[in-house]
């Protein structure tokens, strides 16, 4: 007990905010996340019709999928160089460039292109509940696979290139240690992230805008009362909030290439990332925790996996026929 307090004291500020504090709330939410993925696959697995055997949750599931990659490559090339506890072994190995050195970033860069996509495509699986009412199962059962190739190769583009970047393990001439791109490139990263963003961010922020307001005035006609109504407006919330907090991410990571703005966040640099991993942190994270707030059915099925017990569905959990029942143009999930 005593080495372990000693070790604890000895520990500078930086190892906490970009280490030990982060673990401590992205791995359980990991753990979580491979059930959520558990649980969608399960669903899946099951003949008949469910709620959660749905396009929206299979997007979802896939999503997650680059969620839980994220943080452990995010933490290698961008946390770990500001972690005074591993300097001794990274400074040990002087300047490293391999395979490895490449592949993490771009893995993390992909990752992050891909959930703005997997965004943009929950954000339109949402507006298509409106849009093509009835028909919707029907389009999201034809289309799923062909559009999940399509949002996922998209990101490939500006990854890729990335591998011609020499992205690589060094210490600045001041001694700062980094891992990153040895070569300026013409085309900057940011850049990426930029066009990535925007190519998503505008239909995205249209549909949710127009969702919000079809959302208002089914509110004021009593049409969200419905349990379905509730968890479909739930999974809206959802989508909506993963938009936000990829912008306000995506922001600041591209101030720094704005003029004037650029030069004080590079002089606050330290403040600054402070900032960013704790908005990436709730960006990439949050999703698996928000979830568990739009479905009863979803933390039933839950408990059920992490308990290895069954879940004994009633009525209400089959989604066959339900298009039939549904009063209004709120349909319930289901495609």
């Amino acid at each position: 007990m005593v080495g372990v307090t000693t070790l604890l004291t000895s520990l500078a500020f930086n190892d906490y905010c970009f280490c030990i504090v982060p673990f401590l709330y992205t791995f359980p939410t990991m753990v979580l996340s491979i059930f959520e993925i558990a649980v969608i696959v399960r669903a899946n697995m099951r003949k008949g019709s469910y709620s959660l055997k749905s396009s929206f949750y299979i997007i979802f599931a896939i999503d997650t999928v680059w969620r839980i990659i994220m943080p452990i490559t995010f933490f290698l090339c961008m946390r770990m160089p500001q972690v005074p506890m591993f300097y001794d072994y990274l400074y040990s190995l002087g300047e490293v460039y391999n395979f490895w050195t490449q592949f993490v970033p771009v893995l993390t860069y992909y990752c992050m292109f891909a959930c703005e996509w997997m965004n943009l495509l929950l954000t339109f699986n949402r507006f298509t509940v409106f849009w093509l009412k009835h028909k919707y199962t029907v389009f999201w059962r034809r289309n799923l696979k062909w559009l999940l190739l399509v949002f996922l190769s998209i990101p490939l583009a500006p990854s890729l290139p990335l591998f011609t970047e020499i992205f690589t393990l060094f210490h600045y001439d001041f001694g700062q240690l980094t891992w990153d791109h040895k070569i300026k490139p013409k085309w900057s990263n940011s850049n990426s992230a930029m066009l990535m963003f925007g190519l998503t961010a505008v239909p995205a922020l249209v549909m949710n805008i127009w969702l919000c307001l079809k959302l208002i005035k089914s509110r004021r006609e009593g049409n969200l009362t419905s349990t379905s109504g509730k968890t479909d407006f739930r999974l809206w919330v959802l989508t909506a909030l993963m938009f936000v907090l990829t912008f306000i991410t995506t922001f600041i990571q591209l101030t720094f290439n704005i003029p004037g703005l650029g030069d004080y966040m590079f002089a606050h640099f330290t403040q600054v990332m402070y900032i960013q991993f704790a908005l990436f942190d709730i960006t990439v994270l949050s999703p698996s925790w928000i979830i568990l707030w739009t479905s009863s059915t979803f933390r039933a099925e839950l408990r059920a996996t992490i308990t290895f017990r069954k879940v004994h569905h009633n009525i209400g959990d089959q989604t066959s026929g339900v298009h039939s029942q549904v009063r209004t143009s709120f349909v319930r999930v289901n495609g």
